[in-house]
């Protein structure tokens, strides 16, 4: 491959640029871009990291084929509609160079119950997650849900009557400050998770998150 695409990388929802800046500070690239469909975000994204911003849709990236090596794409394939998230993930094995590395997280679909798929609000299992990128020839290098032990608590949670959703800004999400012990005991427990998910053999059996690290055959 040139120059160019073995150290060129894409942040596909890059939003206002907070992982852009983390990425640049943990890697080296000779080229950093990012997209989003929102334009006002990447107002914001210019102010945060050093990069070239475009506003666009991951089903239609504006780039050629086989340009970079290595695309993250977190929490943007459930909001898309149902074909545009499979346009997207085409998208992606377009623009990736051979042996170039795709980074994602996606929603896990429920353990307790089926999930409601449908536009701008759908999920993923592994098998297939698994399966959607085998068919766009990728190889999986790591795949697992995440987050299992707060998931299964929020599914226990959605069935009771008493739940405090209705309270929340956002159905389900309820915002707490950092400094809040329920915060910080969580805190604890994902890093806990990390720790365990470094050196286990086999992912996590539930959780409302899956990540996924594939390379481009």
């Amino acid at each position: 491959h040139s120059r160019t695409e073995q150290r060129r990388v894409l942040d596909v929802g890059c939003g206002t640029g907070r992982f852009l800046n983390d990425w640049q500070t943990a890697a080296s690239a000779e080229h950093w871009v990012g997209v989003d469909l929102f334009p006002n975000a990447i107002t914001l994204a210019r102010d945060r990291c050093q990069a070239s911003l475009t506003a666009a849709s991951a089903a239609a990236l504006p780039f050629s084929a086989g340009s970079f090596a290595a695309i993250h794409c977190a929490d943007v394939l459930q909001h898309m509609s149902l074909a545009d998230c499979e346009k997207a993930l085409d998208e992606f094995a377009r623009v990736l160079a051979p042996d170039g590395t795709l980074a994602l997280r996606v929603r896990g679909a429920p353990s307790l119950r089926r999930g409601d798929d449908r536009d701008f609000s759908h999920s993923f299992t592994p098998a297939s997650l698994r399966a959607a990128l085998g068919a766009r020839h990728f190889e999986i290098l790591f795949l697992s849900r995440v987050n299992a032990l707060p998931s299964l608590a929020a599914e226990i949670l959605e069935r009771s009557p008493h739940v405090h959703a209705a309270a929340a800004p956002v159905r389900h999400i309820v915002v707490r400050p950092e400094r809040d012990m329920r915060s910080r005991l969580l805190g604890a427990y994902l890093a806990l998770e990390r720790q365990w998910m470094s050196i286990a053999p086999f992912g996590l059996p539930c959780g409302h998150t899956i990540i996924c690290v594939a390379r481009r055959n």
